[in-house]
């Protein structure tokens, strides 16, 4: 059996982190998840070389999204990341880090879980699996 790609999960609503971590647990990717932006930097370093991507909310207390994925992408250039959010605003700042990389995407919250597993799969390069 191959071994499950990492994923690291950062989200502030339990309900939502809760949700995301079972289905992406159910479709065979191993997650490691975090409470805000403070823990998932600590996570990332702990866990260095095994995770492929991150699912960042951009909102979170400590240290929002932005800053963690710009933390650890200073440690490991080219890292993955999704982020998302509710808040119309976040979009923009996201939308400005995209231009020209494929590295980066933008999933709106509130999601359904059919949206999240797409775009886990296109950006990790698994669209045919």
């Amino acid at each position: 059996m191959p071994r499950k790609q990492t994923i690291l999960l950062a989200e502030d609503d339990e309900n939502v982190r809760n949700m995301a971590l079972l289905l992406l647990d159910n479709f065979g990717y191993e997650v490691i998840s975090a409470v805000d932006g403070e823990e998932a930097v600590q996570k990332f370093l702990q866990n260095k070389g095994r995770i492929k991507l991150l699912l960042f909310d951009v909102n979170m207390p400590k240290k929002n999204g932005i800053a963690a994925y710009d933390e650890i992408s200073a440690i490991e250039a080219g890292i993955k990341v999704i982020f998302t959010s509710g808040y119309a605003n976040a979009s923009e700042n996201v939308l400005l880090m995209t231009n020209g990389t494929n590295n980066v995407m933008w999933l709106p919250k509130p999601y359904v879980s059919t949206q999240l597993l797409k775009m886990v799969k296109k950006i990790m390069g698994r669209e045919h699996s």
